[in-house]
């Protein structure tokens, strides 16, 4: 797929998420706009705004990047030029920062590690580190191992207790000579 290509879809996935914010038809927003005019520069939208791109796209993107790249399109193909956390052995993390201001902040950020995580956060400016999860992907199927043990094992754990257990009363009533 040549470049441009892939630019024009990261900027319709941009344009996507800013119109689902917005409230707005897709159509009506150009490449050309400046995100943080849309948003009135609220930091708080913002802040949601670029969570929403990297989950999508699952790149890095820090405060710097928003600051940097202030057109849909320069984001676009700033997003391209970044190479998925995936591909670089990254595993995502959600960070749960307290700001200079006294707020809290909830911020995702791909590290190889929880303590690279938290740095990064401490980078983009907060003052302390509250906690550090790694986001797990419920879509994921299953390990085969893990399947055995949360699905089969109690399934035929139930089934042998379910055929005591009918034995027992087949006993009792007479119905069944077990000696």
């Amino acid at each position: 797929m040549a470049e441009s290509d892939t630019v024009e879809k990261i900027q319709q996935k941009i344009i996507t998420v800013l119109a689902r914010m917005l409230v707005l038809a897709p159509e009506s927003i150009k490449a050309d706009a400046r995100y943080a005019d849309l948003l009135h520069s609220d930091p708080s939208a913002l802040r949601a705004f670029a969570m929403q791109i990297e989950a999508m796209l699952d790149v890095p993107l820090g405060d710097s990047s928003l600051d940097a790249y202030r057109t849909i399109a320069e984001l676009a193909a700033h997003c391209a030029k970044l190479r998925p956390a995936s591909s670089r052995g990254e595993r995502r993390y959600v960070v749960l920062c307290q700001m200079p201001d006294g707020s809290t902040r909830e911020r995702i950020y791909s590290a190889r590690r929880h303590e690279l995580a938290a740095e990064q956060a401490m980078d983009d400016g907060a003052v302390a580190v509250l906690s550090v999860e790694r986001e797990d992907v419920e879509d994921r199927a299953p390990k085969s191992s893990s399947t055995l043990l949360k699905v089969l094992l109690p399934l035929i754990v139930g089934l042998a207790l379910g055929a005591v257990v009918v034995a027992y009363f087949g006993w009792r009533q007479g119905y069944l000579k077990l000696w």
